[in-house]
């Protein structure tokens, strides 16, 4: 790796703050050095950036000499901002293979270096480095944290004065050119014979990041500063991330570990640093205490033996039949109902795991039916309520009711002056005095976030609020610095959001639509205790009424109505989902049986027509002899239209910029064909359907697809008489283009030599 320090610029200045969020110390005689008293919980965001640093072991590297062209901090005066153009995999004269050539570097100079290089200043890592528990020699995390992060926030005070500043812009670009030459050598040094250590990956890896993260915000360039999203070291640093999480939080916490990643390694890096959360929907044994039998529902205190209390089955039925919503009010004895048409109520959100799950037959324990009657007259003056535990009747005794309770629970969100969510591990575990980021942890891992039935309830309501250790936080908490990553780790806010702004409607003006596409990004990682239960959860959502859908018993039935009534749906409902499971309904086998597997939505309008006779679509078509399920090989695919791919082989979009053609000259392109486990091993298929036009297929690019076997040159459909191909849905599956393939046989299977042909076509899908 590099080796060369940046020319500083040092000043006799001395900068200190008494503010221990932010504490910077600056002279001639020693450099930047951090104050070792600064409070890191307040270390955390610069601008709407996270940052997280850990602690970097003091090792030695083998990295690649860095090639003549970047080996100063002189940018090249060609230097391009994608560093796969500025310097190749293997410097020429380097043999990859011989550690013994390559000179040995500390990470602690090139921590250093790049630093310095950044910060355009000397730096003192006398103040950076320490010894753990271990004795080993390691640089401080915290320290990093205590000497970038003020630095990264003083210049972002001062970007709009610094901007057309000539001394500042010439800082910026120096700082590029390190950081380019920086996170080149990284990436080739972690793709060595003998590859860098998981923990020195892990850790330099997310320094690389974060220091990335405050140059951007400080020079104020941020896609300049992405250099490292394109690099071939961070599917391996995932690889590790994931590894460290499931370490600390455990393997059976997977979902919340999923949802965590998409905040990105440094929340991740935090996260890892935090105790699990507590959440009872997501255990060892998997699902605990959805027991419906009211004698095992929990009191507040242990050894509590106070009665059930319930309101009147009447005056819930009454209501529920006037079309009203019964909320209930508690007189520290009973429960009387008023309607909610009447006056404000709040509106109980929460997960049967908890152990509030209940009916109106049997009703909750007094004691926390107080508890709750405390939290909601706080929101409310008259404490009224709704909780499913209390008005939703049993639907094996009291089927009528509960149907018209299904049919209106959007309404009853919705309609709510408040939803207050109960969920014990956010309360457990946050407090009005937590760090942001700590509250944003537990909501986004907690029981309430993995479950359907919530899903609705959070994104309907006219205000949301969250119950805490001691108190209430709402949406208007995550607002300034933290609006982003909020919207990323919890999807159900982002429709609270001010578009273009940092800041969270406390209060929605109007009700929220989704899309089914919508759907599938916020239903990705949650679960639903009784799978049929899943399209009741989302027509409200949907604007769909769930009354039709309560009164069909089937399952697979009733996402096959709320398909049919959505009608317009996400192509990728029979593209994605690799492990999804599908109905086995006539024309239907390619919808999934739930939305929680298809996991990507696609484009708002790449759509294709749900209908009684199959989903009807254009697709671009590959077709092939026909062959036998769970095998795997490589394609030859010719081109069957020729003016398809006269844009292709111009080798230029409409825009005029450039890209990597598949079809050759002659129209001639290979792919690599894969078919999901869910592939029956017996199964004929000799097609297969993606939604990507030919003329903009990419190579290297991984690509889903659905795997059929093309019935019939032609179908005559029923809507509108179009002529459609007519395909019968296999499975999934997944293609990576290529230009080329080594060796003469291009074979599907075992041996036999295929060709496959490509168009655009209209299709109907069964």
């Amino acid at each position: 790796m590099a080796t060369e320090t940046a020319a500083a610029s040092t000043t006799s200045l001395q900068v200190t703050n008494d503010d221990a969020r932010g504490t910077l110390i600056v002279s001639a005689s020693t450099g930047a050095t951090p104050n070792g008293t600064a409070d890191v919980e307040q270390l955390r965001w610069v601008g709407s950036q996270f940052i997280y640093f850990l602690d970097i072991p003091c090792v030695e590297i083998y990295a690649y000499p860095s090639s003549p062209s970047t080996s100063s901090d002189e940018p090249n005066e060609t230097e391009s901002d994608d560093p796969s153009e500025t310097e190749s995999d293997e410097p020429s004269g380097t043999d990859s293979s011989d550690s013994s050539s390559r000179p040995c570097i500390r990470s602690a100079e090139f921590v250093r270096t790049l630093i310095e290089g950044v910060m355009d200043m000397e730096v003192s890592m006398d103040h950076l480095e320490r010894r753990d528990e271990a004795e080993r020699k390691i640089i401080s995390g915290d320290n990093l944290a205590r000497l970038l992060i003020p630095w990264a926030r003083g210049l972002l005070l001062e970007r709009e004065h610094l901007a057309l500043d000539p001394v500042h812009l010439e800082h910026g670009r120096r700082a590029k050119s390190v950081l380019l030459r920086e996170i080149q050598a990284f990436d080739d040094a972690a793709q060595q014979v003998c590859p860098l250590d998981d923990e020195v990956l892990y850790s330099l890896g997310a320094f690389l990041i974060c220091v990335s993260k405050c140059a951007s915000v400080a020079y104020g360039d941020d896609k300049a500063f992405g250099w490292l999203d394109n690099t071939r070291v961070m599917e391996d640093l995932y690889y590790v991330v994931r590894r460290r999480l499931e370490s600390s939080w455990g393997s059976w916490m997977a979902d919340e570990m999923e949802r965590v990643l998409d905040a990105g390694i440094p929340f991740i890096a935090y996260a890892t640093s935090c105790q699990p959360t507590l959440n009872k929907v997501a255990t060892r044994t998997g699902i605990i205490n959805m027991d419906r039998d009211p004698k095992n529902i929990p009191h507040v205190a242990p050894g509590c033996t106070c009665a059930l209390v319930k309101p009147s089955m009447d005056a819930v039925r009454t209501s529920y039949s006037e079309d009203d919503v019964p909320a209930v009010i508690f007189d520290g004895n009973g429960l009387t109902v008023r309607p909610a048409s009447k006056g404000p109520y709040v509106a109980i959100s929460h997960v049967w795991a908890d152990g509030l799950g209940s009916s109106t037959e049997h009703g909750l324990p007094l004691c926390q039916v107080a508890r709750l009657d405390a939290l909601v007259r706080k929101l409310v003056p008259d404490g009224a309520f709704w909780h499913d535990g209390l008005c939703v009747p049993s639907p094996k005794t009291q089927r009528p009711t509960w149907q018209r309770a299904i049919r209106l629970l959007a309404r009853i969100y919705a309609g709510a002056d408040k939803v207050l969510v109960v969920d014990g591990g956010v309360r457990t575990q946050c407090s009005l005095a937590k760090p942001v980021e700590e509250c944003l942890l537990r909501i986004a891992t907690s029981g309430w976030a993995q479950r359907i039935w919530t899903l609705q309830e959070g994104v309907l309501a006219r205000e949301l609020y969250f119950e805490v250790a001691d108190g209430f936080i709402d949406c208007s908490h995550f607002d300034g610095d933290a609006s982003f990553i909020t919207s990323c780790l919890i999807p159900t806010l982002r429709y609270r959001r001010y578009d273009g702004d940092s800041k969270f409607q406390r209060r929605l003006s109007q009700r929220p639509r989704c899309s089914l596409n919508d759907l599938i990004r916020l239903m990705r990682l949650r679960s639903v205790t009784c799978p049929e239960d899943e399209p009741l959860a989302i027509a409200g959502l949907l604007g769909i009424d769930a009354a039709p859908l309560a009164e069909i018993r089937n399952g697979e039935e009733r996402m096959r109505a709320l398909l049919l009534e959505v009608r317009e749906v996400p192509r990728n409902l029979f593209l994605f989902g690799w492990s999804a499971k599908r109905l086995s309904i006539p024309n239907f086998t390619w919808a999934p049986a739930s939305l929680t597997a298809v996991y990507w939505p696609g484009e708002r309008d790449d759509v294709a027509i749900c209908t009684e006779e199959g989903l009807l679509s254009d697709v671009t078509v590959v077709r092939f002899p026909s062959t036998v399920g769970q095998v795997c090989g490589m394609l030859r695919v010719v081109d069957t239209v020729e003016s398809t791919f006269q844009e292709a082989r111009s080798g230029e979009r409409d825009s005029g910029e450039e890209f990597p053609q598949v079809f050759d000259a002659n129209g001639t392109a290979y792919c690599e064909l894969e078919l999901s486990p869910r592939v029956n091993s017996e199964v004929i298929f000799n097609g297969f359907l993606t939604n990507c036009k030919p003329e903009a297929l990419v190579p290297i690019r991984e690509y889903a697809v659905a795997i059929v076997y093309i019935e019939s040159i032609s179908y005559q459909a029923t809507l509108g008489g179009d002529t459609r191909l007519r395909c019968k849905y296999v499975g999934p599956g997944r293609v990576k283009w290529s230009t080329s393939v080594a060796g003469s046989v291009v074979s599907l299977g075992e041996g036999a030599s295929v060709q496959a042909t490509v168009e655009m076509t209209a299709v109907r899908v069964t």
